[in-house]
């Protein structure tokens, strides 16, 4: 996976699950999330956060149409909002979160 290669760089770290969600990408790795979002008619912007798991405080999946995750971080007032397609992946992403920031096995 270039990009995925390219944004972890030399990091010790496994990627384990990555997102497409419209014009955002949502990357699980072993030790953060990945946030990025790709801006501009040409899709030239690239805006790229890094997280912890630590610093998520608490997240909501919401299975209705639309289907969203939605994410909340400290020191952010605003949370992450990922809005998922029909057959995209919001359980596996939910259950991979939920593992990862509650510090259990899947």
């Amino acid at each position: 996976m270039g990009l995925i290669d390219s944004i972890l760089g030399k990091a010790s770290e496994v990627d384990e699950t990555a997102f497409a969600v419209s014009r955002q990408c949502l990357l699980f790795t072993d030790k953060r999330m990945i946030f990025m979002d790709v801006q501009g008619l040409i899709k030239s912007e690239n805006a790229f956060t890094s997280v912890p798991y630590r610093s998520v405080v608490t997240f909501s999946a919401n299975f209705a149409k639309p289907c969203t995750l939605t994410i909340y971080l400290v020191g952010r007032e605003k949370p992450f909002v990922f809005e998922f397609g029909r057959e995209s992946g919001l359980e596996t992403a939910q259950m991979l979160l939920a593992a990862h920031v509650g510090g259990c096995e899947l």
